[in-house]
């Protein structure tokens, strides 16, 4: 977290004041559980106010691996939200998508595959962190709680395009179809 505002620190006068800067809680330690105090710590380093947290919903359910349903990981992320507190209003965007991958991350705890190469390591990303789309009402409880300026649907496709049919069953989900 140090040098990750050390670097925007540096940098930041390039960005104009009108621009957000938001970031991620990416699936490594920093702020991928949105812990009060690191989320505290993390803004208390950065020199300027345009800058906020983009909240990944799949990132933060792939850190709970007892998560069994959409309704715990909504309950989950809800829960996590309102203990950052006034830090709430940090929360600028959010990536919404949904991980529930729990039972995958207990059978391969302390394996290390026989084969490391690009495929193995993509299989084991998105096997821990899902991107699927919400199907239930869950979506529209974490966007309710979050109230976010932005929502971006980052859902997972075969390839690069756009999964238009997963981002209609997630809007649907939101209350937005």
């Amino acid at each position: 977290m140090e040098k990750t505002a050390e670097v925007y620190n540096r940098v930041s006068d390039a960005v104009p004041s009108s621009v957000w800067v938001l970031f991620e809680n990416t699936f490594w330690p920093g702020l991928y559980k949105l812990d009060p105090a690191e989320v505290d710590y993390f803004f208390g380093l950065i020199s300027r106010n345009n800058v906020g947290i983009m909240l990944d919903t799949s990132h933060l359910m792939a850190a709970n691996p007892d998560l069994t349903s959409e309704a715990e990981g909504a309950e989950y992320i809800c829960s996590v939200v309102k203990r950052l507190g006034s830090m709430k209003s940090l929360i600028k965007g959010i990536h919404l998508s949904c991980s529930l991958s729990g039972e995958y991350q207990r059978r391969v705890a302390g394996k290390i595959p026989g084969v490391v190469n690009v495929e193995t390591i993509r299989h084991h990303i998105i096997s821990m962190d899902q991107h699927r789309p919400f199907a239930t009402d869950a979506a529209k409880r974490i966007v309710e709680c979050i109230d976010p300026l932005y929502v971006t649907h980052e859902l997972f496709a075969d390839d690069f395009s756009i999964p238009l049919d997963k981002v209609k069953l997630q809007r649907r989900a939101m209350g937005k179809f």
